[in-house]
């Protein structure tokens, strides 16, 4: 269903279990994040429950995509495997009953190449930090 309106498709996942929720919002993403962060105190959507659960400060939020097309959220659903009990979406087709499996596959392949991105990502920020950590050590007289 396309529409005027610019939809970012985001996940918010926790640095806990890795349980993934996806969802779309014209807004702010980090606003996005707080307003499920403030609700979460009386909230009985599954996301709300997993915040109060595992505490708010191990919640990030992503953006997957822009689009005007909000049935991609979805598709980022079923490619992502983000229905309970995977993850913490309770339903999916909300805005289209059928999505279609090239949708989910352009999405997969989205997935992936977000994961290697952040993977390559990661992997260079610890290379980093592990050169800092070793030339902190050099210059002190600390030792393991």
């Amino acid at each position: 269903m396309k529409s005027e309106n610019n939809y970012k498709i985001y996940q918010i996942v926790n640095c806990v279990d890795d349980t993934l929720f996806i969802g779309a919002t014209t807004g702010d993403l980090k606003e996005r994040l707080k307003k499920y962060i403030g609700a979460s105190n009386k909230g009985q959507m599954t996301i709300h429950k997993h915040i109060r659960e595992l505490g708010s400060n191990n919640f990030s939020i992503l953006l997957l995509e822009e689009t005007n097309d909000i049935t991609r959220k979805d598709a980022w659903i079923f490619a992502l495997n983000t229905l309970c009990p995977n993850g913490l979406n309770r339903v999916a087709g909300k805005y289209n009953t059928k999505v279609d499996p090239l949708d989910v596959a352009v999405a997969i392949e989205d997935a992936n190449v977000a994961r290697m991105k952040l993977r390559k990502n990661n992997q260079t920020l610890l290379r980093k930090t592990s050169i800092l950590f070793d030339s902190w050590i050099a210059k002190s007289n600390f030792y393991f």
